[in-house]
């Protein structure tokens, strides 16, 4: 799996990894803007984790981690399966949703770059 480091103009999501072959594919599949709409979807969901109710947050957590792992965030869907079983706090996880949007742009410029 070709991994990508997000340069340092998008550093709030250092530590999400980026699957730069999963994008590559769903830029093919998807499109720009519909893999950007996407990835603000999720984003959107994972800012939202610590408003969600307690009952549900498992499940919550299992789909936003398949979602992650599609997206080709690995990284995330990582903390998303640590915070499944309690070794990752939910307000950690809504911090990284800022560096989604970033990270992706930087994946699709490398993507169409080398195309």
């Amino acid at each position: 799996m070709a991994l990508v480091r997000p340069s340092a103009s998008s550093r709030r999501c250092a530590m999400q990894d980026v699957d730069q072959q999963r994008i590559a594919q769903l830029l093919t599949l998807l499109g720009e803007e519909r893999l950007l709409a996407l990835g603000e979807q999720f984003a959107a969901a994972l800012r939202d984790l610590p408003t969600q109710p307690p009952a549900h947050i498992g499940e919550i957590l299992h789909r936003l981690k398949g979602s992650a792992a599609s997206l080709g965030f690995p990284g995330i869907a990582g903390h998303l399966a640590a915070a499944e079983i309690g070794d990752y706090q939910l307000p950690q996880l809504a911090g990284h949703a800022d560096g989604i949007a970033p990270c992706l742009l930087a994946a699709i410029h490398e993507a169409s770059r080398q195309r």
